[in-house]
């Protein structure tokens, strides 16, 4: 994979599903708290990402992992969070993102999942 327009990568997930999904005392509740984590990583991202020069290498429930300039990858983040405030407040969406160094890929989405968890605080 070139880094030329995809120096960065983004690694975004969903914190503190299951005080989230059980925080209502009806299945109702707790089904529908899963399907909007399940948002997160598939719709939402799908959202954020239109028309930004991106590139999606993961989206899965709550989870994805997308490649691009750092100033896209912040507009991606900041859509996906500002969305969860707004329509699951209590989600929180976290995101950590690092530059693809010469060592490739691989240790870049490892840096990125510690950075995430960094800004998880944990």
């Amino acid at each position: 994979m070139s880094t030329t327009n995809h120096s960065h990568l983004l690694a975004l997930e969903t914190a503190g599903n299951q005080a989230y999904v059980y925080r209502g005392p009806r299945l109702r509740e707790s089904i529908g708290a899963s399907a909007l984590i399940g948002s997160v990583g598939t719709s939402w991202l799908n959202a954020a990402v239109d028309s930004l020069p991106v590139t999606t290498v993961v989206a899965t429930s709550g989870k994805a992992v997308v490649v691009g300039d750092r100033e896209s990858l912040r507009a991606v983040l900041r859509a996906v969070t500002m969305r969860a405030r707004v329509d699951a407040p209590g989600l929180e969406g976290v995101g950590g993102i690092v530059e693809i160094g010469p060592d490739g890929f691989f240790p870049a989405l490892r840096a990125a999942f510690e950075r995430l968890a960094q800004n998880r605080g944990g």
